[in-house]
C-alpha cells in the first residue's frame, strides 16, 4: 500500500512537473483547427513588412522587400480559391518599404515609402508616400519628401481616405529622428489630396526635453465616418522628469467645413514605464478605445538589447482608461536581428479582441508569431496560441485582421539567418480554436 502511494505521488509530482512546464512555455499551445499556413512568397532578401486587409470573402496582404531586392507585392485570395500575387512596384535603384493596406468598402488601397533606404541606425532613409487603388489608378506620389524611417498607415471610409506619417525636418545627422506627426486626406470622389497638416510636433507633449519626436503612428477609424483614433511612440531626450520612451493618444473629428478639430494629446503608457515602444490601436463596435504596446526591460546594453520585453493593454470603455495590463506573463525577447523590439497587430469584432507579437521564449533567435484573444472585450484572455510554429526560423512583422464570423486570418514574414532567405506567410482559424497543456507540432 505504502508502494502504491508512494507510485501515485510520484505520478502526481511528474503531471505537475510537465504542467508547470508547459505552462511557461506558454507559446506552445497549439492553435487547434487552423489551417496550414500558406507560403505567399519565397526569394532572397531581407525582412519582409506585412500588411493584410480583409474585405467580403477576400483576404490581401502586401509586402515590401528591402533594400536587396527593391519591390512592393500584393497577392490577393477570394476565399477557398488559390492565391494570386502581383508587383505594385519593382525597381532595380529606388528602394521601396513599410507598405499598408487597406479596405473601404469594395476597393482595396495601398501607401508604402519609395526612395532611398539606408539603416536608420547609420545614414536617414528619404522617400516619397506613394499611394494606389488597387485595380483602378496607377500609384500616385501623395507626400514629395519625407525623412527618417517613414512608416505611413491608411484607412478609409465612405468620407474619403485617410494617411497618417511621422517624419523629420530633413536627413541630417542632428535632424532626421526627430519626427513630427503629419495628416492628409482625399475627400470620397475626388483625386487630390490635401497639403499635409501637422498634428502633433516632435516635442509638443513634453515641452521640458531638448529633444522629442513621434515615430511608428497607429491609425483606427471611429464608429462615426468623421473620427480617427491615432496612437504613437513618442521619443523624449534631454530630461530625468519624464519617461524616455511613452506612448500617447489623440482623436480627430471632422467638421461641417470638413477640418479636422484635433482633441487634446493623453499619456496612455504608465509614467513608470520608461521604455514603451511600437504601439497599436482599434476601435470596437460599441466605440471602446483598445491599445497595445511593448514594454521594454534594458539589459546590459540599454534598451539595443532589452533583457525581457511584455505585449501591454489598456482599453478605454465607459468613460474611463482600464489598468494596462501585459498579456505575456513570461517575457518575450527578440532576436539581435532586425527588429530589435517586438512589434504586435490587434484587431476586434464583436466582443472579441485578438493581439499577435512576435519574439522567443525557450530558444535564442528562433521567433515564433504568438496570439492571445479575448472572447468579452478585453476583461480576460484565453491561451497564448502559437500561430507560426516555425521552430527553424524567425518569424517576425505580424498583421492580423479578424472577419464578421470572428475568425482570425494572419500574415507575417519569416526569415532564414543562415541562407539570407525569407517567406510571407498566411494562416486563418477560429479565434476560440486552442488546447491547452498539449504541445504544438513545430513546422520544419
Amino acid at each position: 500500500m505504502k508502494c502504491c502511494k508512494s507510485l501515485t505521488l510520484v505520478i502526481i509530482l511528474a503531471l505537475a512537473a510537465i504542467i508547470a512546464t508547459t505552462v511557461l512555455a506558454a507559446v506552445d499551445f497549439p492553435w487547434v483547427g487552423a489551417l496550414e499556413p500558406v507560403e505567399l512568397e519565397h526569394s532572397i532578401g531581407i525582412y519582409p513588412n506585412t500588411s493584410l486587409a480583409l474585405a467580403d470573402n477576400e483576404s490581401a496582404v502586401i509586402w515590401a522587400t528591402e533594400p536587396t531586392a527593391n519591390g512592393v507585392y500584393l497577392a490577393r485570395q477570394t476565399w477557398g480559391s488559390i492565391w494570386t500575387t502581383e508587383s505594385l512596384f519593382e525597381d532595380d535603384t529606388i528602394n521601396a518599404w513599410n507598405p499598408a493596406l487597406t479596405y473601404s468598402g469594395t476597393q482595396l488601397m495601398a501607401t508604402w515609402i519609395q526612395g532611398t533606404y539606408y539603416d536608420p541606425n547609420t545614414s536617414a532613409p528619404s522617400g516619397a508616400i506613394m499611394q494606389q487603388n488597387i485595380g483602378q489608378s496607377a500609384a500616385q506620389t501623395i507626400v514629395t519628401e519625407t525623412y527618417g524611417y517613414v512608416a505611413p498607415q491608411i484607412v478609409g471610409n465612405a468620407g474619403g481616405t485617410y494617411v497618417i506619417y511621422a517624419s523629420a525636418p530633413d536627413n541630417t545627422a542632428l535632424q532626421w529622428n526627430r519626427r513630427d506627426l503629419f495628416f492628409l486626406y482625399r475627400p470620397a470622389g475626388q483625386t487630390t489630396w490635401t497639403t499635409p497638416t501637422m498634428i502633433v510636433t516632435e516635442t509638443q507633449v513634453f515641452t521640458q526635453v531638448s529633444v522629442g519626436g513621434t515615430e511608428y503612428p497607429k491609425v483606427a477609424l471611429g464608429t462615426t465616418e468623421n473620427t480617427l483614433h491615432i496612437v504613437w511612440e513618442q521619443k523624449a531626450r534631454g530630461s530625468v522628469e519624464v519617461p524616455e520612451l511613452s506612448i500617447w493618444y489623440i482623436t480627430g473629428t471632422q467638421n461641417m467645413e470638413k477640418s479636422f478639430i484635433w482633441g487634446k494629446p493623453q499619456m496612455i503608457s504608465p509614467p513608470e514605464q520608461n521604455y514603451a515602444v511600437r504601439p497599436n490601436i482599434e476601435i470596437d463596435n460599441r466605440s471602446n478605445i483598445h491599445i497595445i504596446w511593448s514594454e521594454l526591460i534594458p539589459g546590459s546594453s540599454g534598451i539595443s538589447d532589452p533583457d525581457a520585453q511584455y505585449i501591454n493593454y489598456r482599453y478605454f470603455a465607459n468613460g474611463n482608461w482600464s489598468t494596462p495590463v501585459r498579456l505575456n506573463d513570461v517575457p518575450i525577447q527578440v532576436s539581435n536581428s532586425f527588429p530589435t523590439w517586438a512589434t504586435s497587430s490587434m484587431d476586434t469584432r464583436n466582443d472579441v479582441v485578438c493581439v499577435a507579437w512576435h519574439g522567443y521564449y525557450t530558444i535564442e533567435g528562433k521567433e515564433d508569431i504568438t496570439m492571445r484573444c479575448s472572447q468579452n472585450l478585453g476583461v480576460s484572455w484565453d491561451p497564448l496560441l502559437n500561430v507560426s510554429e516555425s521552430i527553424n526560423l524567425l518569424s517576425i512583422f505580424p498583421s492580423l485582421q479578424l472577419d464578421d464570423t470572428g475568425r482570425i486570418h494572419i500574415a507575417w514574414g519569416e526569415f532564414e539567418i543562415n541562407r539570407n532567405s525569407y517567406g510571407v506567410f498566411y494562416r486563418t482559424g477560429d479565434s476560440k480554436s486552442y488546447q491547452a497543456y498539449m504541445p504544438s507540432i513545430q513546422r520544419n
